[in-house]
């Protein structure tokens, strides 16, 4: 599966706590809307919540971050760093990412400590907090991103850097 892929909300989910102005709490029901929205703006609560959005401001958002922690897409991630890593060794980028951006091997093999520090955070079992795995995501999709852009080797491991940071689960959202 693509480093991109958002499966739906588990359908188990049927509520989800959301904030109000006054800064308390309320439950919300799920709605097939809720959850149509969450799946069809990936990208756009990817990008909320590595800016640091709360996941408790919108129903398809506290969604998208739910999916985001489950263990499911977590490990596609990780699957994905791991491939990456395993290519940057090999010297080549895969067929399947000819039409694609391709990732800088130098790049890669030059923060191989960091990625795999964040493939290990990914597949604990303890949880994550949403930012973080959202930061990932962005990593592996965004083409003009520091894993795909001619920039400095540090550059990457900077936002890998923060990736890690961002996903304990009681880091402040403005890591």
């Amino acid at each position: 599966m693509p480093a991109g892929y958002t499966p739906f909300a588990p359908p188990d989910v049927t509520t989800v706590l959301l904030a109000d102005a006054d800064g308390g709490v309320f439950p919300h029901r799920v709605t097939v809307r809720d959850r149509l929205l969450a799946r069809v703006h990936a990208d756009r609560w990817d990008r909320a919540l590595s800016c640091g959005a709360s996941p408790e401001s919108s129903a398809p958002l506290a969604l998208h971050a739910q999916t985001l922690a489950s263990p499911r897409c977590r490990r596609e991630l990780a699957s994905s760093l791991i491939r990456i890593l395993q290519d940057a060794e090999g010297g080549s980028v895969p067929d399947w990412n000819a039409l694609g951006p391709r990732h800088h091997p130098t790049h890669v093999l030059s923060a191989r400590a960091e990625i795999e520090v964040l493939i290990e955070h990914l597949l604990a079992p303890a949880p994550v907090g949403g930012r973080g795995v959202a930061l990932v995501r962005r990593l592996l999709t965004d083409g003009g991103g520091p894993l795909y852009r001619r920039t400095s080797e540090s550059a990457l491991e900077l936002e890998i850097g923060k990736a890690v940071r961002a996903l304990d689960p009681t880091a402040d959202w403005t890591i």
